[in-house]
């Protein structure tokens, strides 16, 4: 029997791919089939699928299928960062954890994949830009992308005061 190596996410069977007991761990691909580079693309995390077999599923998500969107958005994922590689870890939670590579390649996904089984990627966080002026005031300005940074310092005392706009 030939092994399917990728899931393609469909509504019918979307929540029992990410509800089973067999993974608790998911690489996926996000891109358009429409888009020029789609089948390289599915070719290579194929290929990389096959060095974590038993260990991470694969799933495809396709960006064609407006209902899509909304895991698409539930990951954190905006049109401008498709197509794109994350990784997914449920074990404690849902960490998401975002692929920074040039190309998609068999190489780059299995280097990716393995560092965050290690535990060497940062998880994904959705933020803002820095603002330029974000330590120009008496009260500076913290989004994802300084927070941790900011925060976590050692040598300074932080108090953070939380709000909505």
């Amino acid at each position: 029997k030939k092994k399917n190596w990728v899931t393609e996410f469909v509504k019918q069977s979307g929540a029992s791919i990410f509800k089973g007991k067999d993974y608790t761990k998911f690489a996926v691909l996000i891109e358009s089939k429409e888009s020029e580079d789609y089948d390289d693309h599915l070719d290579e995390f194929t290929k990389a699928a096959k060095n974590f077999e038993d260990k991470v599923r694969f799933v495809y998500i396709n960006t064609d299928v407006e209902e899509n969107w909304q895991l698409i958005e539930f990951l954190g994922m905006i049109a401008e960062d498709v197509p794109c590689v994350l990784f997914i870890d449920l074990d404690e939670g849902l960490k998401k954890y975002k692929a920074e590579m040039n190309e998609i390649t068999k190489q780059e996904i299995t280097e990716f994949i393995q560092k965050c089984l290690k535990g060497e990627v940062m998880p994904f966080l959705k933020s803002d830009d820095i603002p330029e002026d974000w330590d120009k005031h008496p009260v500076v300005e913290l989004v994802g992308k300084n927070f941790e940074e900011q925060v976590f310092q050692p040598k300074k005392t932080t108090f953070v005061f939380f709000c909505k706009f």
